[in-house]
């Protein structure tokens, strides 16, 4: 059975290689494991509201989700990015927010 987890910008830390192999999976092989830590996994994490969902089944991470919620516009330049790549529309957080995601087969 897959247990799901909150986590904010401390607790999430510990997941960093476990979701740069997730990672991975989803959006292919990062050119530098070092700059998508800096560039990426720690600039995201240093924003206020930060949030980690991880998703394990035993004790291996099969997939996270993370971040402060995507405007609700599909006018929108990052909601027409993450379109772009595969992603789709999830949920509501709230009612001017969504949650975006991309889902993997398998």
């Amino acid at each position: 059975m897959t247990r799901i987890d909150l986590h904010d910008a401390r607790g999430a830390e510990q997941y960093r290689e476990d979701v740069l192999r997730v990672w991975t999976d989803a959006f292919g092989a990062v050119d530098c494991a070092h700059d998508w830590r800096t560039t990426v996994w720690d600039r995201h994490r240093s924003r206020a509201g930060y949030r980690l969902a991880t998703a394990h089944d035993a004790e291996r991470l099969v997939g996270f989700a993370w971040g402060l919620g995507t405007v609700d516009d599909p006018s929108s330049p990052a909601v027409r990015l993450y379109l772009g790549c595969g992603w789709r529309k999830l949920g509501k957080q709230s009612v001017t927010d969504q949650v975006m995601g991309k889902v993997l087969d398998g």
